[in-house]
């Protein structure tokens, strides 16, 4: 993913096998897991094993870097629903009725004021719900000394999953934009 060199179709599969890998790894941790009933091989019921509520989560990519993360994530959720959200006001009431968990995916939380945005409205749909932003970069300040990490300790049940914490304040144009290199359009910055 930090490869300058890598970019459209293979950034696009590396950033699904993070979201698989982050699902699989620390989601399950976060929400836990149920039985459920499976057929064996030999055509008999037995248990299987899936996370927690996986029929009621919604797995929302922050369009457009956060798709192929959330591609990932799905993989591991399949019978989660899936909705694409450029902005918050994308996601509505009728998306989160019967919902009890939320995944907000993006590819790089910068200053996090994207994700607060996101969130504010959620709590101001749902109170309750579990939200869980999962991405591939989260800067430190944005979940650390910031007034928006402030903002966002606020909430209740609100969790960040990353594969890395960066300190670095670096934010992509162009030809470094990951969203951008995801699909090919550096030129368009």
């Amino acid at each position: 993913m930090r490869d300058a060199a890598i970019s459209g179709p293979a950034l696009r599969d590396a950033h699904s096998q993070v979201g698989w890998y982050l699902a699989t790894e620390f989601c399950t941790q976060i929400l836990g897991v149920e039985t459920c009933h499976i057929t064996h091989v030999q055509g008999h019921k037995t248990d299987g094993y899936r996370i927690l509520h996986e029929e009621e989560t919604l797995i929302v990519p922050l369009m457009r870097g956060g798709e192929p993360m959330a591609l990932g994530v799905n993989r591991v959720l399949p019978l989660a629903m899936f909705l694409h959200a450029k902005n918050p006001g994308d996601i509505q009431h009728k998306h989160l009725q019967g919902r009890e968990t939320i995944f907000l995916v993006d590819s790089v939380v910068n200053t996090g004021q994207s994700i607060l945005e996101f969130v504010q409205h959620i709590r101001n749909l749902h109170a309750s719900i579990r939200i869980i932003v999962v991405a591939g970069v989260i800067q430190a300040k944005s979940v650390s000394t910031s007034m928006i990490a402030q903002e966002l300790s606020r909430f209740r049940r609100l969790s960040f999953v990353a594969l890395r914490l960066s300190n670095n304040q670096f934010t992509g144009k162009g030809p470094t934009d990951t969203g951008h290199r995801l699909f090919n359009s550096v030129l368009l910055d």
